[in-house]
């Protein structure tokens, strides 16, 4: 995270939206943007950006974001940035996150809520950063909880599948 900040990272998300905007099977006007750890850090930074009128068309459409365990502390945006978009914000945060403990994201949550933003947070208990990879070398300080990871992955198809909130 050192080198390709979230900031950086924001142009993935822009490039992946403008081609979903190429695609005429997608209901532009339905769009859900989720990031994982790094990746939530980006969607918390884009949010934040202050764009042209591409950049605003682009954002029209997503409805709703999902951050799951994201970096919030600085130089993260998120939460010390004003928002620029108001939608449906799922946040779950790992309880014995030591990367990004919970309560750093406070910050974030209260800028969302600032912007309008419906903000839904799920706590998820005893677990770490990472919880739902598999694969952690001996060392890590991560650990792969099956039944953690079971339940996230069962309300992220929820959260795919119920209506975002009005805007």
């Amino acid at each position: 995270g050192a080198r390709l900040q979230g900031l950086l990272r924001t142009a993935v998300i822009l490039a992946g939206l403008d081609l979903l905007a190429q695609d005429p099977r997608v209901d532009h006007r339905h769009v859900r943007v989720a990031g994982w750890s790094h990746g939530g850090w980006a969607l918390g930074d884009l949010v934040t950006l202050h764009g042209d009128k591409d950049f605003q068309r682009t954002m029209a459409g997503v409805e709703a974001i999902r951050l799951t365990y994201p970096f919030c502390a600085p130089p993260a945006r998120g939460g010390r940035r004003d928002w620029t978009w108001s939608g449906g914000v799922d946040l779950v945060m790992a309880q014995r996150d030591a990367v990004q403990p919970p309560a750093g994201c406070t910050p974030l949550i209260e800028r969302a809520e600032a912007a309008g933003a419906k903000v839904s947070v799920t706590m998820v208990p005893g677990v770490t950063h990472a919880f739902d990879e598999r694969v952690q070398t001996p060392q890590s300080a991560f650990r792969f909880d099956p039944a953690a990871t079971a339940q996230i992955h069962r309300q992220f198809i929820d959260w795919l599948r119920t209506p975002a909130p009005p805007r």
